[in-house]
């Protein structure tokens, strides 16, 4: 993810020996000496020039830029900076000079703190949602944090025995409104706001720690991809998907759920088993027999840490067979809070879509994507819907640009690359038409009731969008 930083000085400083190393910063001054002054900081990448100017910002990558903080000495260049930067919906965010100045960038819609020395700590906070506050403390020896603790954190599910360091501590955990004093088999859960004192020297570490991603998907509901199987138009198909997403995921094997063949028989399936164990991919295939329909079997299996994702196959050109179907296989998915994959026979991806809206809905989707292009290295476009101006509002463009934005900050973390996309319109449309028959289309499954005639945007891009489909619930 790209930051450019528009000033050199003391703050700008701060600010880099903080921020994660996922950021690829552009430094822009006029002077020289300090340029090399901050170079020593880290490694970045300099430019000398005016950077209130839009050519001077344009040359620094300012179309890339996911954030822009101006740090100068001066706030009417400061303002400038983030008028430019909030004319293309890009965050920004500055270190005002003068206090009194501070509605003025306000005005603007821009983020901005005084004084000098506690503004780095809150723009890291603005760019890193993950840490939410920190401070110095012990004459300047310490750091104490606070750091909240999200689905794909590698210290999420583990005792704090196994945690902590010699040199920093958890002192306190507060989950669902309540403080917990913390012990050494204190298992730390989403959501978890969890404050750590630690030396100077440990501050690196303690954020990686805490702020790094660990890509899951579809692990914490199960550990196989489940497809039911058929006949042999579903090898080609509903089968080579499933197996090319276990192999591109934490999943750890595919299991085929099959009709049980007359006792003392070898049914239909067999053969069509073989085949598939015949193809040789490295990832183990286990096999259920169930009687009745595979299909309705498995949309119905039990969430017993088996099967993490099931993958259902789509007919014709237009998708699923009828809105009744799709329904039927979102409350499924609903009731058992398990990810549905609505095949369209992709065996091999070249994009993952997902929309950039900051909901519940949004995140599961948004999880499930990164961790997807964690495992497979393809880089995501995330699509800001922004209504019709007469419906949503001044606003609306810029809370996309923000939720766009945000995703992009949680995609760093794993190191995938996010191409954010805003535009006007229909949802189901706009977003259609970013989707061919080689992407992934994840969307999020809210908890509510799902209504064959009211589908909403999940279940019309189920049966529409050209490629395949992974809906993803919500967790209570």
């Amino acid at each position: 993810m790209k930051l450019i930083v528009v000033g050199a000085g003391g703050a700008a400083r701060a600010l880099l020996r903080r921020i994660g190393e996922v950021w690829e910063v552009v430094v822009v001054d006029p002077d020289a000496g300090r340029l090399r002054r901050i170079a020593a900081v880290r490694r970045v990448q300099t430019l000398l020039g005016d950077g209130s100017r839009r050519e001077v910002l344009d040359e620094a990558g300012l179309a890339g830029a996911a954030a822009v903080v101006a740090a100068l000495d001066d706030d009417d260049a400061n303002l400038e900076v983030c008028r430019v930067a909030g004319d293309k919906a890009i965050v920004a965010a500055a270190v005002a000079a003068e206090p009194e100045r501070l509605d003025d960038y306000r005005l603007l819609g821009a983020h901005a703190f005084s004084p000098d020395r506690l503004a780095a700590r809150r723009v890291q906070s603005l760019l890193e949602h993950r840490t939410e506050f920190s401070a110095s403390i012990a004459g300047g020896l310490a750091e104490g944090l606070d750091v909240r603790v999200v689905a794909d954190s590698p210290v999420r599910g583990q005792p704090l025995r196994d945690v902590t360091a010699h040199d920093w501590l958890v002192v306190s955990v507060v989950r669902d409104g309540r403080m917990i004093v913390p012990h050494g088999g204190t298992v730390l859960e989403t959501g978890d706001l969890v404050t750590v004192i630690g030396s100077v020297e440990a501050y690196p570490a303690i954020v990686a720690s805490f702020t790094s991603g660990v890509a899951r998907f579809p692990t914490d509901v199960g550990t196989s991809v489940g497809v039911a199987l058929r006949s042999a138009a579903d090898l080609e198909a509903a089968v080579a998907e499933a197996a090319g997403l276990a192999a591109t995921s934490a999943a750890e094997s595919v299991t085929l759920v099959h009709e049980a063949a007359p006792p003392g028989e070898d049914g239909p399936a067999q053969e069509l088993i073989r085949t598939v164990i015949g193809w040789d991919t490295d990832l183990p295939v286990r096999t259920r027999a169930v009687t009745g329909d595979p299909g309705d079997a498995l949309l119905g299996w039990p969430r017993d840490g088996a099967i993490g994702l099931v993958v259902v196959p789509s007919r014709g050109k237009r998708g699923p067979v009828g809105r009744r179907r799709v329904a039927a296989v979102c409350r499924a998915a609903t009731r058992r809070r398990r990810p549905v994959l609505f095949s369209r026979g992709a065996t091999r991806y070249r994009r993952i879509v997902v929309p950039a809206r900051d909901t519940g809905a949004g995140w599961a989707a948004a999880r499930a994507a990164i961790d997807l292009g964690s495992h497979t290295g393809l880089p995501l476009t995330a699509v800001a819907v922004v209504p019709p101006l007469f419906i949503a509002g001044d606003e609306a463009r810029g809370e996309a640009a923000r939720a766009a934005a945000r995703l992009q900050d949680e995609a760093a973390v794993q190191g995938v690359s996010v191409r954010p996309v805003i535009e006007q319109g229909n949802p189901v449309r706009v977003l259609e038409r970013h989707v061919d028959r080689t992407s992934l289309l994840v969307l999020g499954l809210s908890g509510r009731r799902f209504r064959t005639l009211a589908p909403g945007i999940t279940g019309h891009l189920a049966r529409r969008a050209a490629g395949s489909v992974l809906v993803v619930p919500v967790e209570p």
